[in-house]
């Protein structure tokens, strides 16, 4: 359990970190200020500000006799002159300096440099950026003083470092060997370890789920048959039909044994089990194909979660009801440890697949996300001058509030189902 809750605070606080970072390198580059950088969220435990200053030092200093001119009142020996001299100092040189100053708990904001600080709740982090709550507008450095095309760059940065970062764990996992269906259209030469057949689907209120059967469970045998095509696996429970069928399965380093007999499937219209297998296999590329790869699973990941986010809004709009089960952040840990269980692998797939996640989020058009202050940027181009600020601070709250309001619903959903 410990370590579960382990493994889910790394990935979460890595996740935002990426994603806060993408806000932070383009301010910067955009020559905006940044007031702070935080890993984890509030109260500060600590931090370090480099501060900028400079050094005077004396290069050297000599004497140089410019002129000698006849003088009555000065006798020198050989003739009568003034000596004048003249004092010439290379006196500084100025070099600019650099040092770094550590802050403990809350202490004020330097106001020119950018404290990059630890924070006591170790969830993801943030950036705070000078002026970008609308404030400042006549700050040259300020966020809000700056071009609309400027700020878009800086909202989208976020969701584009999720995404940079979800294509190269991607490109790695394929690199080395990730899990993957394997099918007809599957490369002849890619390297293929670890073969077997899965259980790809459960149907609810079946067979199959009845006795315990669950999804990633590895069929071992059926009948005592050993598989290892998933369709053959399928033509011969379907002809068992009407007789008890007894599969073997692994489930992690457990192997379980299930007796099942075909029941009429109402959405399939025929008897079965009501289980979905599939032939997976830990599939690995040559490295510059495995780029590509995870560049193009990354496109694909993407357009699947921003279906599953238009069905999701569909569905609550027309018929008042959510047809996909969400998780929170219970819900995700619980899954973080199953996909830990299953191998690094899986671990890294599975982080790759909630960046993407994060950022699909994090770019939809609701108050306190990116994409709601997107959506406030579009309407003062349209208008032609910005929002009254109070009001946008005012909608921004009130978004957070309502976001808060459904994380805390759906994990105290999550508590009941996964804990209890």
């Amino acid at each position: 359990m410990l370590l579960t809750v382990i493994l889910f605070l790394a990935v979460l606080s890595l996740l935002v970190f990426f994603h806060e970072l993408g806000h932070f390198v383009t301010a910067k580059k955009m020559g905006m200020k940044v007031d702070e950088f935080g890993f984890g969220f509030p109260p500060r435990a600590f931090g370090i500000m480099r501060l900028l200053g400079e050094e005077r030092q004396l290069v050297n200093e000599t004497e140089e006799i410019i002129d000698i001119q006849p003088s009555p009142l000065t006798p020198l020996p050989g003739g009568e002159g003034e000596v004048i001299v003249d004092v010439v100092q290379d006196t500084v040189e100025v070099r600019p300096t650099k040092r770094w100053k550590f802050v403990w708990g809350a202490s004020d904001q330097h106001e020119d440099e950018t404290i990059y600080s630890i924070n006591w709740i170790p969830l993801g982090g943030f950036v705070k950026i000078h002026g970008e709550s609308g404030d400042l507008k006549n700050d040259p450095q300020s966020f809000a003083s700056r071009p609309i095309w400027q700020r878009f760059i800086v909202l989208v940065a976020g969701v584009a470092m999720n995404l940079f970062f979800a294509a190269s764990l991607l490109s790695v996992g394929f690199a080395i060997g990730l899990p993957s269906i394997v099918d007809d259209s599957t490369p002849s030469s890619v390297k293929l370890t670890n073969e077997k057949v899965q259980i790809m689907s459960v149907v609810a209120a079946n067979p199959a789920e009845k006795s315990g059967m669950e999804i990633g469970d590895e069929l071992l045998s059926v009948n005592d048959q050993i598989f290892t095509s998933a369709e053959d696996a399928r033509i011969y429970i379907k002809s068992q039909e009407g007789q008890e069928v007894k599969f073997l399965l692994k489930r992690g380093d457990e192997t379980l044994n299930f007796s099942v007999t075909a029941e009429e499937l109402p959405t399939y219209n025929e008897k079965g089990v009501g289980v979905g297998l599939v032939k997976t296999a830990l599939i690995s590329y040559p490295w510059y194909l495995a780029v590509v790869k995870g560049v193009e699973s990354t496109f694909v990941f993407t357009w699947e979660v921003l279906k599953a986010f238009g069905n999701l809004l569909w569905n609550l709009i027309v018929h008042q009801s959510v047809a996909v089960d969400l998780a929170g952040p219970v819900g995700i840990a619980v899954m973080t440890g199953e996909a830990a269980s299953m191998g690094i692998l899986y671990l890294l797939q599975f982080a790759a697949i909630l960046s993407i996640n994060l950022a699909v989020v994090n770019i939809l058009p609701f108050p306190a996300l990116d994409g709601g202050r997107l959506l406030f940027l579009i309407v003062e181009k349209i208008r032609g001058r910005a929002l009254n600020e109070k009001f946008e601070i005012l909608v921004h709250n009130l978004g957070f509030a309502l976001l808060l309001l459904l994380v805390a619903f759906i994990t105290f959903r999550d508590i009941f189902k996964f804990v209890g």
